[in-house]
């Protein structure tokens, strides 16, 4: 049986990725912070039907700060497979250097672990935020490049950044592939998008979001990035 890592484990789509390998009788690995609650994860497992926590129990837990290299080479030795689903989300400006750190500097670490320990495959989940703005486009697909001439969030240029990095370990020999999924939406998401607007509505707050976005379920982003890992 492979050796499987999740990142982001207690996260959104970490939780639901943990949920499938479980339910598919994998026993996976995964990170969390010192500070990270089971709240989001355990709601996910129950509601999809594991009641009892039976599945959660076969997670791994591991507290490891992925910032720290040498600390991830000394926990992570023998993993066969990585799910790199961490990020960190935020717009705003004071967060600059905490959203390169989190984003790019992680994913670089986990590289360079995954290229000299023979990891056999390296899954990192992107976002669409990295691809072009054309707004003439309708699909967008593996031809939609960034471009530094967009108008960039701090948060895209980071994930791009990541992205550059994930490029050269597959350059470099490491098997494995990106995804860029659109906002991602569903279940047991309660501090999301839609669970705030529902907020604000119940509140009688008037709102005129601007501009466009893509939205897909998170069941369906798991479920893809387990079979691409196949």
């Amino acid at each position: 049986m492979a050796k499987i890592l999740v990142t982001g484990g207690t996260g959104f789509l970490g939780s639901y990725l943990l949920y499938y390998l479980t339910n598919n009788n994998e026993k996976p690995i995964a990170i969390k912070r010192k500070n990270s609650s089971f709240k989001t994860i355990k709601n996910i497992f129950i509601s999809q039907g594991d009641s009892n926590l039976e599945l959660f129990k076969n997670i791994v837990w591991k507290e490891i700060d992925i910032l720290d290299y040498y600390n991830i080479g000394e926990a992570l030795k023998g993993i066969d497979i990585i799910f790199h689903s961490a990020a960190m989300v935020s717009f705003n400006s004071k967060n600059k250097e905490k959203i390169l750190e989190t984003n790019y500097y992680a994913t670089k670490n986990l590289i360079n672990f995954s290229l000299i320990n023979n990891v056999s495959k390296f899954c990192y989940v992107s976002s669409v935020a990295t691809l072009s703005k054309d707004i003439n486009q309708e699909i967008f697909n593996e031809e939609s490049w960034f471009s530094w001439s967009d108008r960039k969030s701090n948060y895209a240029i980071s994930k791009y950044l990541a992205e550059t990095e994930v490029w050269r370990g597959f350059a470099e020999g490491l098997n494995g592939f990106i995804i860029n999924p659109s906002l991602i939406i569903g279940p047991g998401d309660n501090n999301g998008l839609f669970p705030n607007l529902i907020k604000k509505l119940k509140n009688k707050s008037l709102f005129f979001p601007r501009g466009s976005s893509g939205f897909v379920d998170v069941r369906d982003v798991a479920q893809i990035i387990l079979k691409l890992e196949k």
